[in-house]
């Protein structure tokens, strides 16, 4: 991860300031970045090969899909992008879901053009019916690491920054 100075994996004030002169607060909007800049780097990338493993209409999984389906996977990397921004700027207080399911509210509206253009629904086990039953694809991120390490360690920062400023304030 880069800091705000450009360079290590902590976080420095535009002045260079070291991290420890730094709010709680302040951490954790960086930290917020870093997993919003991975996400956006890697969430199309992830959805593209997930969505090639679906395919049924013979195209091998990298080949281009269908203009329905490349819209749908815009809107979808716009939306995933938007969940998380909401969510990196909410009050830590907030009762919002996670970035996981931010992702996953993301790519739950694509079940009717896959199904348009003759995607394959994979078999489903009945707990992940259960919990996700709009998830006809199985296409929501389980983890972090579905979408690559960059957003896994990023995640998990940005969590532990939110737990701390929740647990012991803003200072």
């Amino acid at each position: 991860m880069t800091n705000l100075a450009g360079e290590g994996s902590e976080p420095q004030s535009s002045e260079g300031q070291p991290r420890e002169e730094l709010s709680n607060e302040e951490k954790y909007l960086h930290y917020g970045m870093e997993l919003r800049s991975s996400i956006e780097a890697s969430f199309e990338p992830w959805l593209r090969a997930t969505l090639g493993q679906r395919r049924s209409d013979g195209a091998s999984p990298v080949d281009a899909f269908p203009d329905a389906v490349e819209s749908a996977i815009a809107g979808a990397r716009e939306q995933a992008i938007a969940n998380i921004t909401r969510l990196i700027e909410a009050d830590v207080s907030e009762p919002l879901s996670g970035p996981l399911e931010q992702l996953r509210q993301a790519v739950s509206d694509l079940a009717p053009v896959l199904d348009a253009h003759d995607f394959t629904r994979p078999n489903r086990d009945p707990y992940d019916q259960e919990m996700r039953p709009a998830d006809v694809y199985n296409l929501g991120p389980l983890s972090f690491m579905d979408l690559g390490e960059e957003v896994q360690a990023a995640g998990i920062t940005w969590g532990a920054a939110k737990a701390h400023l929740h647990l012991h304030g803003r200072a």
